[in-house]
């Protein structure tokens, strides 16, 4: 199994979300769809067991060593997953988040998969960069619309996103005349790291860290002091993820 580098760990960090869209067969995407389209009711938890090809999604190579590499080899399904159908006309949501962890370490990811090709019009969902660090009252995120730096997760059929479960994310409006399908699945770690789970580069890594620690992501690209309170929370999960001690905040490390 080929890990994930450095860089891709700490961009997932930063961003709280990465994308990719790993070989699937044609055949498969196909049964998916037809599957998805021919259910009368949404089956929720049980989508599994409606539609059984998607369990060959998690096992796909690809897909496996993202999870490896984020949430260690223990990695474990959890029974909570759902179909989402947008039909033409749906209306956006507001925006929210699925998890609200009170330290924000990783212990469950988010899945989202395309079974068919998802165009800007088909109202995909909008993820809002760096976000999964700050305060997230549901009251008020319920009440914004569109945030500058906001991303959609639109592409070709089997593309999927790995989302930190704080990330705020909302469905656009669906403004073609197609239903855009999308399933989740939620992942979590039964245990808490004692080393990095991927493509670890000691020396190396360092560096790097502290020059994409302090890369601005999200709406406001200045420096302000929810970059410093953010740089930290990333100092954090980084430290948790390679199973390092954790360190006395220092902020001239992010401002040297």
């Amino acid at each position: 199994m080929i890990l994930l580098e450095d860089d891709l760990v700490l961009h997932f960090i930063n961003h709280g979300y990465l994308t990719f869209r790993p070989f699937f067969p044609a055949s498969l995407l196909e049964q998916i769809c037809r599957s998805l389209a021919a259910l009368e009711v949404n089956p929720g938890n049980h989508l599994l067991q409606e539609v059984p090809e998607l369990a060959e999604i998690l096992e796909q190579p690809d897909v496996k060593r993202f999870l490896v590499s984020l949430m260690g080899p223990q990695v474990t399904p959890h029974p909570h997953r759902h179909f989402y159908n947008s039909a033409p006309g749906s209306p956006s949501q507001g925006w929210h988040v699925d998890a609200a962890s009170p330290d924000h370490m990783l212990k469950s990811i988010i899945l989202f998969f395309l079974p068919h090709q998802v165009s800007l019009d088909m109202g995909p969902t909008v993820f809002l960069p760096g976000s999964h660090f700050r305060r997230a009252p549901m009251d008020q995120l319920s009440n914004y619309a569109n945030i500058r730096g906001q991303v959609y997760f639109t592409g070709a059929a089997g593309t999927l996103a790995l989302l930190h479960p704080d990330l705020w994310h909302a469905r656009s409006l669906n403004r073609s005349p197609h239903h855009r399908h999308m399933v989740k699945f939620m992942l979590t770690r039964p245990d808490i790291p004692v080393g990095p789970s991927w493509n670890h580069q000691p020396v190396s890594s360092r560096r790097l860290f502290l020059t994409q620690c302090r890369e601005f992501v999200g709406p406001v690209k200045s420096f302000c002091s929810d970059y410093l309170a953010e740089w930290e929370w990333r100092r954090r999960l980084w430290n948790w993820l390679r199973g390092a001690p954790q360190q006395a905040p220092n902020l001239m490390d992010f401002l040297v």
